[in-house]
């Protein structure tokens, strides 16, 4: 918890000091502009009056900041903090309610703002902790109401409170009077069946022991309640199984059209530039009329690394799946050995959809490369690489929501 807290004070004071140093810099060159188009004769009276308000401001911050020194004895770490709040030469009638349990030892911090101070009284908090939920609680969906302004009221992610409450990004409506779950933390809830163990529940999604074992106050890892609903910090909904398909009945037969022929073309080492220019692979189709599309890039790829062309009626990337499908190339949610050269058919936040070419993959994750991804505008005409994890899950990275929908194999 102290490593946690570490963590967040410091990643805190980085942020707090970068911030610093670039408004001291945008202040330096805001005045120096300034200087720059006051008259000499003007500058002294200028920098007189902008001395005196910092100074102003200086003395009214450190009229504010009268705090009385903590103890420094080695038992500092037990010692809790009392606030009571009394008017200056006259006692106040109110007190700052408790906010953690009392301890021996306690010491006195006095602040003083303008004519009111606040004093050491009855009230406690503990050093060193910072306030943070830790258990689920309902919530009442109000008039207005969405998910996603609930999920900013409580600092998570809209899809916590989507997958807690069973709802989905397209089927996210709620009324007003419905009860909805919140998590403490950004994850999933997870009821305990038979026989499972917590190494098998934190492997399953992917989430870390020492998390899953600090949310949920866990005491004997060993000894799990059948039933008991588990908080997974950071986890996200499995892939969903695909429903067995009936058994066809017995019809007439139908005449099977024959695949598209495979358009093929020669392998070869030419950049991206040529490939617009048509210097190689020639005979194979250009996506848009502009280059750095993702749609062209994995195109591209396709040509000079597996000497096969991508039918040119596939269209736009959120197209591509259906029309792989009925153009007889194989499509499907699972990769095996060999698969390399894919092609990965995504659903971000975007309407067009978008496609990456496969380089690698691992039991856990897929190495694409793209264009036009969240790092690489097409402006840029550069691929970038990118990881994602191997589900169908939608997953929250740095660079917004994403979705495999599926995977288009080049023919063999």
């Amino acid at each position: 918890m102290q490593d946690s807290v570490l963590r967040k004070f410091a990643k805190f004071m980085i942020g707090f000091i970068k911030k610093g140093i670039l408004r001291a810099l945008y202040f330096w060159h805001c005045l120096k502009r300034i200087c720059q188009k006051i008259e000499p004769g003007k500058q002294l009276p200028v920098f007189l009056v902008i001395a005196f308000f910092v100074f102003f401001s200086f003395q009214q911050i450190k009229d504010c900041k009268q705090i009385v020194s903590l103890p420094t004895s080695s038992e500092n770490n037990n010692q809790e903090i009392h606030f009571q709040a009394i008017q200056k030469e006259e006692k106040a009638d109110f007190q700052i309610a408790s906010l953690t349990r009392e301890r021996e030892n306690d010491f006195k911090i006095a602040l003083a703002l303008n004519d009111t101070a606040f004093v050491a009284g009855n009230s406690v908090i503990e050093k060193n902790i910072i306030p943070t939920r830790t258990e689920v609680e309902k919530y009442i969906v109000r008039p207005n109401d969405n998910p996603w302004d609930i999920a900013e009221k409580y600092g998570l992610n809209v899809y916590t409170v989507l997958w807690a409450n069973d709802l989905t990004y397209w089927r996210s409506n709620i009324k007003p009077g419905d009860e909805l779950i919140i998590l403490p933390v950004d994850g999933i809830l997870h009821q305990i069946k038979n026989n499972e163990k917590l190494s098998q529940i934190a492997n399953k999604y992917k989430a870390e022991i020492e998390e899953i074992i600090e949310i949920n106050e866990i005491e004997n890892p060993d000894s799990l309640t059948v039933g008991e609903e588990l908080i997974i910090p950071n986890g996200s909904p499995l892939p969903v199984a695909p429903a067995p398909k009936p058994t066809p009945q017995p019809t007439s037969p139908k005449k099977v059209s024959a695949p598209a022929p495979i358009l093929t073309t020669e392998r070869s080492d030419c950049n991206y530039s040529d490939w617009r220019n048509k210097s190689c692979a020639p005979n194979c189709h250009r996506y848009y009329w502009q280059p750095g599309q993702c749609t062209d890039w994995v195109a591209y790829k396709w040509a000079t690394e597996l000497g096969q062309c991508v039918p040119p009626t596939w269209g736009n990337a959120r197209t591509w799946l259906t029309n792989a499908r009925n153009s007889g190339f194989q499509t499907g949610l699972t990769l095996h050995p060999g698969d390399e050269g894919s092609i990965v058919v995504l659903k971000c936040n975007n309407w067009y959809g978008h496609v990456a070419y496969i380089e690698s993959f691992d039991d856990n994750y897929i190495y694409v490369t793209e264009m036009n991804g969240p790092s690489n505008p097409s402006w840029t005409q550069k691929p970038a690489p990118r990881t994602l994890r191997r589900t169908t899950a939608w997953q929250n990275t740095s660079q917004g929501g994403w979705q495999i929908l599926g995977y288009i194999y080049p023919r063999k």
